[in-house]
Parts: structure tokens; C-alpha cells; sequence
């Protein structure tokens, strides 16, 4: 399996543990380690809990030293809260910050924030610089294909990350609209690798390493992330 180059950084092996909110917590991060995964991801955390130095949000970023390479994933909406979170992430030791402009769930979306970016490129980009201005370490960032079937503006929106900075783009196959439901759709994982020179790494309906082979040969993808399909089944990254 080939290296995962994330600007400065290159993690040994290139399948990791997709951020997932309730679910990658110490424990099962570990685990996925343990059993082969490349990197790990902790769940989100608010760019304005940093900030206020809420003891929840905190919570969250707690992580073991077996479970390096780690990055941590942060949403929100506001540039100056972002950039300024990022350098407090930074601080707690990660190997990389990714921000979240993919989560689907009304109470991220209704702020402006998660998948909600999608359809407002240039906050998108004012995030995006932010972020990579405030952290010391490589900046990547998790999409979705785009908001519904009818704006999947996916090259648009690799044009614009790149020029922002982030060092790599992972990529969940399925737009906001379709949640979790149906099938990932590979060729948008494509698409986005043929529209930037950074990493890409493809998402959506891995729950096996013949599928993950699969996504490699495919679309041509730098890396792969496992999210359900990691679920009671650690082992799968082996």
C-alpha cells in the first residue's frame, strides 16, 4: 500500500479511520490502529466550544499516544473562530487539522457550517485560509459531493481548497441530500482527482478491502477513509 503524503507530513499506509460523531472516541480509534489502519480522525468538535474552552468539546480531543497519526476535525462558520481554533488545536499535538464541510445534520447545517459550505464558496474559502493561517500543522478537508443532485459543483470546490491551502481533500461520495442512503457515487471521486494535483481521498461504501482495491483501481484516489463500515469491525483495516 502507498504513502499518504498531506503536505509536510507522510503517514505510512494510506486507509484511515473516517471521522464519525458518537462513534471514533479513544477506544475504537486504538482499536483501528491496532488492526492496521493508517491515521485516525476524531469526531468534530465546534470551533466556538474551543474558543469558550468548553470542557465537553474538549473531552472530545483527548486522544493516546497509540493512536498517531491523528487529526483532529473541526466545523464552524466563522473565519476568525476557525483560524483561531486551529492554532489551539495545533497546540494539543495532532499530526493534522481537517475541517468538516460535509456533515449533514440539521444542527451543524443550520449553522452555516458542515455540508452548508457546499453552497457558499466563498465563506468556504475564507474558512478554508483561515484554518491553514491558524494551524501549525497540514490542513486537509472532508466534503461532500455537494448539496443535492443539482449542485454537485465538485471541481469548483477542489479549485478553491487547493488555492486555500489545504494540503488534501477527502471526499464522501453521497450529496447532503442522500444522507447515508443509496450508493456512493465513485466518479465524483474522480472528478475531484482530475480537477486538483493535492491528495484525494475517496469515501463511501467501503466494507471490505476488496472494496477499498476497488476504489483505488476506479477512481485513482491518494487515499481511502472507512467510516461504517469500520463499525464492530475493526479488523476490517487488516
Amino acid at each position: 500500500m502507498k504513502n499518504l503524503k498531506l503536505g509536510s507530513l507522510t503517514i505510512s499506509g494510506s486507509v484511515g479511520l473516517a471521522p464519525m460523531a458518537g462513534f471514533t472516541e479513544p477506544i475504537f480509534r486504538g482499536l483501528c490502529r491496532d488492526h492496521g489502519a493508517s491515521f485516525v480522525v476524531t469526531e468534530l468538535v465546534s470551533s466556538a466550544g474551543m474558543v469558550r474552552g468548553s470542557e465537553r468539546t474538549n473531552r472530545y480531543l483527548e486522544f493516546e499516544e497509540n493512536e498517531r497519526p491523528i487529526g483532529m476535525q473541526l466545523f464552524g462558520s466563522s473565519p476568525d473562530e476557525m483560524g483561531q481554533a486551529a492554532g489551539m488545536l495545533s497546540d494539543l499535538g495532532p499530526e493534522f487539522v481537517d475541517i468538516n464541510m460535509g456533515c449533514p445534520v440539521p444542527k451543524v447545517v443550520s449553522r452555516e457550517a458542515g455540508a452548508a459550505l457546499l453552497r457558499n464558496k466563498t465563506l468556504l474559502r475564507d474558512l478554508a485560509t483561515a484554518v491553514v493561517q491558524g494551524a501549525t500543522v497540514p490542513t486537509t478537508a472532508k466534503i461532500r459531493s455537494g448539496w443535492d443532485r443539482n449542485s454537485r459543483d465538485i471541481e469548483r470546490i477542489g479549485e478553491v481548497l487547493e488555492k486555500s491551502g489545504v494540503c488534501a481533500i477527502a471526499i464522501h461520495a453521497r450529496t447532503r441530500s442522500e444522507g447515508f442512503r443509496g450508493k456512493a457515487n465513485w466518479a465524483d471521486i474522480t472528478r475531484l482527482k482530475a480537477a486538483v494535483s493535492i491528495p484525494v481521498i475517496g469515501n463511501g461504501d467501503v466494507r471490505t478491502g476488496a472494496d477499498a482495491v476497488r476504489m483505488f483501481e476506479e477512481t485513482g484516489c491518494d487515499g481511502i477513509l472507512i467510516g461504517r463500515g469500520a463499525l464492530g469491525n475493526p479488523w476490517i483495516f487488516q
